[in-house]
This record gives C-alpha cells, structure tokens and sequence, in this order.
C-alpha cells in the first residue's frame, strides 16, 4: 500500500491573510480533502506552530485576526502533534513507552486553552500556565545559546576578523570538527537529568542517528545554528531553536511547508535535503495539490522545483 505524504507546517506558511487565504480557499480544499480523505496526505502539528501563533497575541493589533484565524487553524486536518523537543529527547534516550507524539487529553487540554485565551482575553494566565514556547526555553536551547555567546566573546576579544567565502568550511567539514566540543559543552550546560541520560548510554544518542534520531538531529542542529551565526548570517536567527525543532519533526514527515527563507531554509538545505525531504512554500504546495488533484489516481508526485526560493 502506497505511503500517505506526510506533512507538517511552519508558522510562516498561514503568517499573513494572503497566504492563510490560499490555504483555507474553499474550492481548493475540495480538493486537499479528497487526498487526504484517500489517505494520500496527511498532516501533522507541533505545540511549537501554535505557541508562535499565540506569542503574536501579545501584540493588540494581532488579536482580530488571531480571533479569526485560530480555530480554523485547529481544524486543518486535525493531526496528532509531536512533542516538543525537550520532552521528545527525554523519552527517546530513556526509551520508556517512547511515543513522538504528545498524548491526546494534553492535546485536546492545550487546544481548549488556547481557544478559551483569545476568547477571553486570557492571554497573561495561559502565557503563565501553559506557554513553554515564551515562559521557560528549554534547558538545551539555554545551553547552546549560552554556548554560542561565550564563542562570540571570545572571537570579538580576538579581533578575529570574518573568514573570506574561499575560507569557509562547509558544515559538514566544520561538524567533523566541531561536533565533539560541542556535545560536551551542551551537556555540560544542560540539566542534570538529561546529562545522566545521556552518560548512562555511553553518548550514544548524540552519535547513532539510527537509534536516536531526534537526539542526534537535535545536536547537529543546534550545532548548525553556531556555524549559520559564524559563517552565514554572523548573528543568531531570533526563532533558529524552534526552526530546528520543527526540522527535527521531518524524522517522521516528508515536507515541511513554510515560507522562511533564511535560516530555516539554510538549515534545510545543509540537513534534510539529502535525506529526500522537501521544503516547500505555500504557493509551491498549493500547486502541488493541484497538480495532484488533477492526476488522480496517479502516485502523488514530489518533483517540485522551486521557482527562486532563497
């Protein structure tokens, strides 16, 4: 039996009115239905595009069309939402009744929250409560980015200049010789719990991508944050923890749709590429679907190719 494409979205995909018009156009939708009714698409979530959707209730001028937007939001293909990362690693390296994804009555908990937040104007008690994305980083995003700062310091102390193109390493040349320091110096920064986790299994969930995919996509990752910060951007992408994250999740999905053209896509196209992953743009997944639609019953067809996506 033919897979269902698996497909999960970031943020960026519905984060303006044009874009969350394209994907929730009711002739259009007739025809995702039909796929996904046939079980030829599939769709996933993660607390991580909802917790970015509601950190822009903060802002006044975001609520109406939040208001609007979010239960439609919920009810796009009603998915099963992973886990966040710290929770998903935990799980994965103690292999107790591992599960990626988050157990439904959270689930349903952490929608009603939500839902009842914008309709009272609730926002500072969930914030409080519930919002892990804004209240609380995880322990590794805390580390990593205590990491990267300290690295930064040092280099501005230096007055190392920034290396020419021709002397860049490429991230794969760069993780050979970095990846070693840097699983210590997170782990070393990071929670005692998962440090003994992580030293009861010998490392190995750093290393053996097969067996601990998460955790080892997480590492490098993260680690790819540091070289984006060195060699790219010279700076920290604001959201890079969460991009990765949701990265991450493509362990289990095979396209990502998301309009990020900067570290996302950069991290995409150094991590998952390779892998047969697919990132595509709302409008390029619009179209896909289309064309899909159009072919049935034809296999559904990810030979895409990006009209100039940076």
């Amino acid at each position: 039996m033919r897979r269902a494409l698996r497909v999960i979205c970031d943020r960026s995909a519905f984060a303006n009115e044009v874009n969350f018009a394209k994907l929730t156009n009711e002739e259009w939708l007739v025809k995702l239905d039909s796929l996904v009714g046939n079980k030829r698409v599939k769709f996933f979530h993660s607390q991580y595009f909802f917790d970015e959707t509601l950190a822009s209730y903060a802002s006044e001028r975001n609520r109406v069309l939040l208001r609007k937007q979010l239960p439609s939001l919920f009810k796009f293909y009603e998915g099963r939402w992973f886990k966040l990362m710290g929770a998903m690693l935990e799980s994965e390296i103690s292999n107790q009744n591992h599960c990626v994804f988050m157990p439904e009555h959270k689930r349903r908990k952490m929608q009603k929250s939500m839902l009842d937040c914008i309709c009272d104007d609730n926002w500072t008690d969930y914030q409080k409560d519930h919002l892990e994305f804004v209240e609380r980083k995880n322990n590794l995003e805390e580390a990593c980015l205590a990491i990267r700062n300290q690295s930064n310091d040092l280099r501005k102390e230096a007055k190392l200049k920034s290396p020419k193109s021709s002397q860049i390493p490429t991230f794969d040349e760069y993780c050979k010789l970095e990846y070693d320091d840097w699983v210590k110096q997170c782990l070393i920064h990071t929670s005692d719990v998962f440090t003994k986790m992580i030293v009861q299994t010998g490392n190995d969930p750093c290393y053996e991508t097969s067996k601990y995919p998460y955790t080892s996509a997480w590492f490098v990752g993260t680690l790819f944050v540091k070289y984006y910060s060195e060699h790219i951007s010279l700076k920290i992408d604001k959201n890079a923890f969460v991009d990765v994250a949701q990265l991450c999740y493509l362990n289990d999905t095979d396209v990502i749709i998301s309009n990020d053209g900067k570290f996302m896509k950069s991290a995409f196209d150094h991590l998952w590429k390779a892998k047969n992953k697919k990132f595509l743009s709302t409008d390029e997944f619009v179209e896909l679907i289309d064309r899909t639609s159009c072919k049935w019953p034809s296999p559904l067809s990810l030979e895409y190719h990006s009209q100039g996506t940076p």
